[in-house]
């Protein structure tokens, strides 16, 4: 009985020792329950934090998904645009090569065309120094009337008006005819020739100048009393007894008077107007006038025209 006392304590004792050591296992596992309850707390705050730091991450990633779609369709149009772009390319280096072949057709024709426009160029130019060397020759010989006419004026001085213009000389027909006549006054005779001989002696005595006369012309000039054909006649008549006159005089040399002199009635067909009305006295008169020859100024036009310069 009292062995299994003993067995029974001893079982006791050693179920004890057992549960205390089960009990000290139970608080040491609670406590690595409780420190892992701990640990996995933690994990899950920082599961939580990295998540919500994931769905930030995410909207970059949709950004930059948007972004790389975007640069994908603008590579896809820059591919097609550069694809038709290559193809136009091509095409124009087609025609290119075309017009490159046509170019090297026609540039023996350009170097054609080149060289006579060069030649026509010239030729222009040789034409227009030309025509200025023309030009200055006529413009010289236009100048001679201005040379006479100066000469003129300091040959006659003050005892007659030389025109300006023209050269001619005036004399009134009442101090050189009766009116109605054509016979010169006896008393006009003397004067005529003190007057026209110094005029003739600048035309027709000097060389230089006498080489640039055409001719000179006697008119008779009437005013408008009586009908125009009595006038032409009288103006006539009294031309010629003038020129009449001017062949009887000694020391002028008469195969020149009959190269360069002539004469011619006008009747009133250039009457001389004041103040919008004919006077008769001033339209009633002799004119000398004369002409320079323009048959060098001509023979400059026609040769330039012609081309034989």
């Amino acid at each position: 009985m009292q062995l299994e006392n003993k067995e029974l304590t001893f079982t006791q004792a050693r179920l004890q020792e057992a549960y205390d050591r089960l009990k000290s296992d139970a608080n040491q596992t609670q406590a690595a329950l409780d420190a892992a309850r701990v640990l996995l707390q933690d994990q899950a705050n920082a599961m939580d934090e990295q998540l919500s730091q994931l769905k930030l991450t995410q909207a970059e990633v949709d950004a930059l998904r948007a972004l790389l779609l975007e640069t994908r369709n603008l590579r896809d149009n820059a591919e097609s645009l550069a694809l038709e772009t290559g193809e136009k390319l091509e095409r124009a280096r087609e025609v290119i090569n075309e017009k490159e072949g046509e170019i090297t057709l026609k540039d023996e024709e350009i170097a054609q065309l080149g060289k006579k426009l060069l030649d026509k160029t010239l030729a222009h130019q040789k034409l227009v120094e030309d025509l200025d060397l023309t030009k200055a020759r006529i413009q010289n010989l236009t100048g001679i009337r201005i040379q006479v006419i100066e000469a003129l004026k300091e040959k006659l001085g003050d005892s007659i008006a030389v025109d300006a213009q023209s050269g001619a000389i005036r004399l009134p027909s009442n101090v050189l005819f009766e009116v109605g006549q054509h016979t010169l006054r006896p008393e006009s005779v003397a004067q005529l020739q003190k007057t026209l001989m110094p005029y003739f002696e600048v035309l027709l005595g000097d060389k230089e100048i006498r080489k640039h006369i055409d001719r000179i012309i006697i008119e008779g000039h009437t005013d408008s009393s009586g009908s125009y054909m009595y006038n032409l006649l009288l103006s006539q008549q009294r031309a010629l007894s003038v020129m009449e006159q001017i062949y009887q005089w000694e020391g002028i040399d008469k195969e020149l008077l009959q190269k360069y002199l002539s004469a011619s009635g006008r009747s009133y067909s250039d009457r001389v107007y004041k103040n919008g009305k004919e006077d008769k006295e001033a339209s009633r008169r002799i004119e000398i006038k004369f002409s320079i020859s323009n048959v060098k100024a001509m023979e400059e036009i026609q040769t330039f025209l012609k081309g034989n310069y």
